[in-house]
């Protein structure tokens, strides 16, 4: 047997052990880079997450934030009556920017249908009443409203969120429970001469039992100077007794004392109200009605201008299915209820063409044509 020499033998073990080495090298820097890439995949996937959370509805704290669409320097801009009016940019998000709160029948439906098409307003296609039902605390109410424009509107910066609720202006409790969490919520209002309110108000009621399927009594309409059926009264076409709940103008003892009768109250709610006549809405002078248009975009706090207004009117649209309970205001038969709703409508007009127009927190589009439209 020939034994290796004492020199093979050490460079065999030099060599294993160079190999070792170099085995041992690569291995420690395919770990490390194993770990670096781990550590910046992780890096990347946390930046993801709050991003999402960012725009997560759960994440999103309305409290503290102001109306307008965010917390922000003031602008103004000048309306057709020569005021200069402050208006908010938008930088963070708000629960509710606007409300379109009323009257029913005075063009609420075309307003939301020119906000589901503009870029800058999200509205959900459908009415939202939950803040009027007094069975349910503001925590529930609120609660309600928020996944109502978590599950509807945009939940974006730059996008002024509304809901729509014509019935609302009835009872100031639904805008003042919206104040608490949005306290610059804008506010629109439509009214219309007092004599079609109530007709076409009393016409959709009708309309309304009959598109359900349901037969119920229907009152005869004179019975309604005296009373209320599902919210239509000849007191319901005294704008002036639902506008005086939210405290914009002073208020005599005759007119707390109808406030009271009627189970409503003045509320001290801070936010502004735009007003407008339905007429307004189809103008066909264009430059007046581009004018009213750019009242409501700068009150809104709009970059881009308002569309002209589409129409809707489900009993004009439903002509052809005309109902006997209907009720033709310029028939003989009525002729005692129209003049009564002659008598008060005068008094609604004079009411807000002198005092509720000249509040501060008062807006009235295009108010040349809007006081014309009001006498």
């Amino acid at each position: 047997m020939i034994l290796p020499s004492s020199h093979a033998s050490s460079n065999s073990i030099h060599y294993a052990l160079q190999r070792l080495s170099d085995e041992t090298v690569a291995i420690c820097l395919l770990i490390v880079t194993i770990i670096l890439v781990g550590c910046t995949f992780m890096v990347f996937i946390s930046s993801v997450n709050l991003d999402i959370e960012a725009s997560s509805p759960k994440s999103m704290d309305f409290s503290s934030t102001k109306g307008g669409g965010a917390i922000a320097s003031n602008q103004s801009y000048k309306v057709a009556d020569g005021r200069h009016v402050e208006t908010e940019s938008s930088s963070v998000p708000n629960l509710i920017d606007f409300y379109v709160a009323g009257f029913p029948k005075s063009g609420t439906t075309s307003l939301l249908y020119a906000f589901n098409a503009h870029n800058e307003t999200s509205i959900s296609g459908e009415e939202y009443c939950g803040l009027d039902k007094r069975k349910f605390s503001t925590d529930e109410s609120i609660s309600h409203l928020k996944r109502h424009v978590f599950d509807h509107l945009d939940l974006i910066p730059n996008v002024k969120r509304g809901v729509k609720c014509p019935t609302s202006i009835f009872d100031a409790v639904g805008l003042r429970r919206l104040s608490e969490v949005s306290p610059g919520i804008k506010v629109l209002v439509g009214v219309r001469n007092p004599v079609k309110f109530f007709t076409s108000f009393y016409n959709y009621r009708v309309t309304e039992m009959y598109d359900r399927g349901e037969r119920y009594y229907i009152p005869p309409p004179e019975t309604l100077i005296k009373s209320e059926w599902k919210k239509v009264s000849a007191d319901m076409a005294r704008f002036e007794l639902s506008l005086l709940q939210y405290n914009k103008t002073g208020t005599n003892q005759d007119q707390l004392n109808k406030l009271v009768e009627m189970k409503k109250s003045v509320q001290s709610i801070p936010s502004r109200i735009f007003i407008y006549d339905i007429e307004q809405l189809e103008d066909k002078d264009e430059e007046r009605a581009a004018q009213f248009r750019s009242d409501m975009q700068h009150f809104l706090g709009l970059t881009e201008s308002l569309e002209p207004f589409p129409h809707e009117n489900v009993n004009r649209r439903k002509k052809q299915h005309s109902h006997p309970e209907y009720v033709d205001i310029c028939h003989s038969a009525h002729d005692g209820l129209r003049k009564f709703l002659l008598n008060q409508a005068s008094e609604t007009g004079k009411w807000i063409k002198e005092e509720f127009i000249f509040s501060p927190d008062v807006i009235a589009g295009g108010k040349d044509y809007f006081l014309e439209l009001e006498d």
